[in-house]
């Protein structure tokens, strides 16, 4: 998780300034009724008006496959981004001039050195993704594939020497 968001702000940086989106208007009872009878129409798989054990657990696979692949998608979009002479590979030249303000010296990135796990000067998307998955199965300690509050702030209460 910690990779994913330095790939993501490193991304923002890299690229141009977004439009900021336009504050949500606050929840009505309305709103939250509709909300939650959409959600219930789309667990409700056989359209029954009762969602059974199988119809939620299907419905909650379903969303974490979702949310995965936004993961994954976020990452590569990031990682393409950075890849700028588009080869595959982030080289360290690539990473620091995408983090230009803050770059800090040459053997000095540790999140850099911490992606190039086979040790050859460039990090590979497939190199960031695991070491994204890995991060984030250290985290999500019921093994369920959702991080919880909980697990986000025992993550968040180690001492950064103990952080991958």
């Amino acid at each position: 998780m910690i990779v994913t968001a330095a790939l993501l702000v490193l991304a923002q940086t890299a690229a141009a300034p977004a439009a900021k989106p336009a504050p949500a208007a606050p929840p009505t009872k309305a709103t939250i009724e509709a909300e939650a009878k959409a959600m219930f129409g789309r667990m409700d798989a056989n359209h029954d008006g009762k969602i059974d054990r199988a119809e939620a657990d299907k419905f909650q696979a379903a969303g974490r496959a979702a949310q995965d692949e936004r993961r994954k998608q976020a990452i590569g979009n990031a990682f393409a981004r950075l890849d700028t002479n588009k080869d595959g590979q982030i080289s360290r030249q690539e990473f620091e001039a995408a983090n230009t303000p803050k770059a800090p010296a040459a053997g000095q990135n540790a999140w850099f050195d911490a992606n190039d796990i086979d040790k050859n000067g460039k990090v590979e998307l497939n190199e960031a993704i695991a070491r994204v998955e890995r991060n984030f199965e250290a985290i999500d300690k019921d093994n369920n594939g959702v991080l919880s509050a909980q697990e986000l702030q025992a993550r968040r209460n180690r001492a950064p020497t103990a952080r991958k």
